[in-house]
């Protein structure tokens, strides 16, 4: 199941890399990553959006503000990039020869699918995140006869991601603190 997803996300982001060219897929790569770093920090603005869309459950406050501050980030990145393609466009097309403009065309489509599929990596261990952090405790909390396709699902991909080594990548993103090892000793510094 890993695998289906690395070579869908690769290959939908290759693609559309391919057809929006570098400067639309280098600015989305620059939103996945500062969404990334940012949604943290923004969730609190975000988290006041929540009544106004109809969110009130408290489970919804862990991690809607992260998501929808990461989805407005990415979206500023992408119509900023939409707007530099198009000033790029419009240059190549009418100021260039027809002979430089044939050449930018087929370097814009070959570097756009290259991008893409960095964008398309991004994406795979963005969406790995949640699964890996979610199925700590759906392991835990897995038996084999009620279990609901989600949690079977998730567990599934998180013992397929161990096996494949991924989880040391991805552990360095857990945002979950590492328990306290036995004859461990977290001291404070005296306040002197």
């Amino acid at each position: 199941m890993v695998w289906l997803i690395a070579f869908g996300c690769l290959g939908f982001v290759g693609l559309s890399g391919y057809y929006a060219g570098p400067i639309r897929a280098g600015f989305s790569l620059l939103g996945l990553f500062f969404g990334a770093v940012l949604a943290g920090p923004l969730s609190p603005l975000t988290k006041h959006l929540l009544p106004m869309l109809g969110l009130e459950h408290p489970l919804w406050q862990f991690f809607i503000p992260q998501a929808l501050a990461f989805l407005i980030v990415l979206i500023i990145f992408i119509i900023a990039g939409s707007v530099v393609h198009r000033k790029i466009n419009l240059h190549f097309k009418y100021k260039v020869d027809e002979k430089k403009l044939i050449k930018w065309e087929r370097l814009y489509s070959r570097l756009g699918f290259c991008v893409g599929l960095v964008n398309g990596a991004v994406y795979f261990f963005l969406i790995m995140i949640p699964i890996y952090i979610g199925g700590y405790f759906t392991a835990e909390a897995a038996s084999e006869d009620n279990n609901p396709p989600a949690a079977k699902f998730i567990t599934k991909t998180r013992a397929e991601l161990q096996s494949l080594k991924l989880d040391h990548v991805l552990a360095a993103y857990d945002p979950t603190p590492p328990p306290d090892l036995p004859g461990e000793r977290h001291c404070r510094p005296d306040p002197a």
